[in-house]
């Protein structure tokens, strides 16, 4: 129970090993799990409603994974204990091979007439053991050196070379583009980033400071804009300010309840308010347009959206997959088609879109380049602790980048500060309205979305805003003492005010803000200067080819795609390398 009488009740009951066979949430759905004598969970229920099989050999090995329609995946391991082979539920079989060290160096994946679908071939420097190359049957290869210090100075994509450059810190000093620009940064003494520059931008400055209630981030573009974003002592944002020559231009501020959940957004001079279930899903909200309610069932799947939301219209649809159960085409009853292709690291490589066709270039997990067919460039993305600037060629035209609380796109800005595009979307990221006088596909959260399909890119997975789900099911099968994560389908628990999903796997919210923090504080100290700028990208892609190949759905390559993806947006999940955590409020 907190301070102002809310409650919400969770029962757990454990056996005498100490683990979790019984959890009753506060919606009163009742969660129990079987183990087998080491401890490893073979069996899951939800209301007495079978949910998951899982079979083990004496060693510990997972072998086998049935799902609650009865559909089986099976493993196979060496004598070693290396994954030799693993049965997906479509009867495809997944074999890997792997160096005298215990790396992965190829995957082979066959259809269930045997024929090859996908292969990748990973490549290491017989010294340093570091991964040099990545090659799949997608034909869009990866290249990677590094210097002296074990540090990657040269990223190949796309046929293009992009050079990085290090002060004496270890901390990443300069990006140089192909054609020479350079991008350059600098950090305070707690190695935040202090101030960007880039030529086409001009010089980009952050500043942090600390109160004895509030936290505060200021960032300061060239053009004479301004944003300022406020924290309280639990991490909360509780105001977002955006100004011009101390004119205001943007003004929002957060009230919450017990549970850290957005109760009030005053914005721009318009009230919403928003009231939650027990689980901390939203339940009711009084948007702009009116009402709306929602209901779930006891999986987390939204049963019912009743109200005054209009919901974008829908032609009819088809997704088709590779065999790693990426994306692979879209098309609707519209005439929209369009393929697309990605990079051994996962990340989309290319999309064509009736016949016009984008590759993508990135640094960290951020798009820094978008190119044509030959490969021209167009358009360019400078980053900082979010995305701050894009040179869009085709159109010849430069812009700074504005958010509102949330981390959604909501100003694109000219050198002189005036607008040139703007957007509104609802709570889970439809597009309300727009206006654009220059190409941008970063939208809400600001993450990638595509107009061709209305989907959001979120690396590992695709999402859908019209139904608050993405399209296929999370390779991260959650946490069995949180049952909301165990739903493979949903967005962000259905809170989707606190929490955003960078990586596709996992949400990140405002709780997650101390842990990010420490986090980036901690890596650091495990990595050197391009691992600490991107969490730990191009050292931990080895940990993380091989957890994923070794121990598929587990906890462990979660976090490791966590430690790959979870500061995509810096912005929103570390406001101050030296912030609290996130507790709970008056906790009685």
């Amino acid at each position: 129970m907190v301070g102002n009488g809310e409650s919400q009740v969770t029962q757990y009951g454990y056996d005498g090993s100490g683990n979790l066979i019984y959890l009753k949430d506060a919606e009163g759905n009742v969660n129990q799990y079987v183990y087998n004598r080491l401890g490893q969970v073979i069996a899951t229920y939800t209301n007495g409603k079978l949910q998951k099989q899982n079979g083990y050999n004496q060693l510990g090995w997972q072998l086998e994974e049935t799902d609650a329609v009865g559909l089986k995946e099976q493993n196979r391991f060496t004598v070693n204990g290396l994954l030799e082979s693993h049965t997906d539920r479509e009867s495809q079989l997944h074999q890997y091979s792997y160096t005298p060290y215990n790396e992965v160096n190829r995957l082979s994946i066959k259809g269930a007439n045997g024929v090859e679908k996908y292969w990748q071939q990973n490549n290491y420097d017989p010294t340093t053991r570091l991964l040099i190359g990545v090659t799949t049957s997608e034909g869009e290869p990866l290249a990677y050196h590094y210097d002296l210090w074990k540090r990657l100075d040269v990223q190949t994509a796309a046929g293009r070379n992009y050079l990085l450059g290090y002060d004496t810190a270890d901390r990443l000093a300069t990006l140089t583009y192909p054609d020479g620009k350079q991008v350059s940064y600098t950090y305070d003494n707690l190695s935040r980033i202090q101030t960007v520059n880039y030529p086409d931008m001009g010089g980009v400055g952050y500043s942090y400071s600390q109160g004895a209630d509030l936290n505060k981030n200021v960032l300061t573009y060239s053009n004479g804009v301004v944003q300022e974003r406020s924290y309280n002592a639990f991490g909360e944002i509780v105001s977002s300010l955006e100004s011009k020559g101390n004119v205001p231009a943007w003004n929002e501020s957060f009230g919450y309840d017990g549970f850290s959940n957005i109760t009030a957004i005053n914005r721009n001079g318009i009230s919403l308010g928003f009231s939650y279930d027990k689980l901390n899903r939203i339940k009711q909200e009084n948007a702009v347009t009116g009402p709306n309610t929602y209901s779930y069932d006891e999986r987390g799947n939204r049963l019912s959206l009743e109200g005054s939301v209009t919901l974008p219209s829908t032609d009819s649809t088809e997704y088709t997959y590779n065999a790693i159960n990426q994306l692979k085409t879209y098309s609707n009853s519209a005439g929209k088609q369009a393929t697309y292709s990605y990079y051994g690291d996962g990340q989309r490589a290319s999309k064509n879109v009736n016949g016009q066709l984008t590759r993508y270039v990135y640094l960290n997990g951020h798009i820094i380049e978008e190119l044509d067919a030959n490969g021209n460039v167009k358009a360019r993305n400078i980053w900082g602790n979010e995305l701050l600037f894009r040179k869009d060629y085709a159109a010849n035209k430069g812009g700074y980048y504005s958010y509102n609380g949330h981390g959604d796109v909501v100003k694109i800005t000219d050198a002189a500060g005036t607008a040139i595009n703007t957007y509104d979307y609802d709570i889970w990221g439809n597009v309300l309205s727009s206006s654009e006088g220059m190409s941008n596909s970063f939208k809400y959260s600001g993450e990638v979305y595509d107009d061709e399909s209305g989907l959001y890119y979120l690396r590992a997975r695709y999402y859908d805003p019209s139904i608050g789900r993405f399209i296929t099911e999370d390779t991260y099968e959650g946490q069995i003492n949180n049952p909301l994560t165990l739903n493979l389908y949903t967005y962000v628990g259905n809170n989707p005010l606190i929490r955003w999903d960078p990586s596709g796997h996992n949400w990140v919210g405002d709780q997650w803000n101390g842990f990010v923090s420490g986090m980036k504080e901690v890596h650091s100290s495990w990595y050197t200067a391009t691992d600490y700028w991107s969490l730990g990208l191009v050292s931990e892609v080895n940990d993380y080819i091989k957890v994923s190949q070794e121990k598929p759905m587990s906890l462990e390559q979660w976090g490791k795609a966590a430690a790959l993806f979870v500061q995509v947006t810096p912005m929103k999940a570390a406001t101050s390398g030296t912030k609290l955590g996130k507790g709970r409020k008056s906790i009685q």
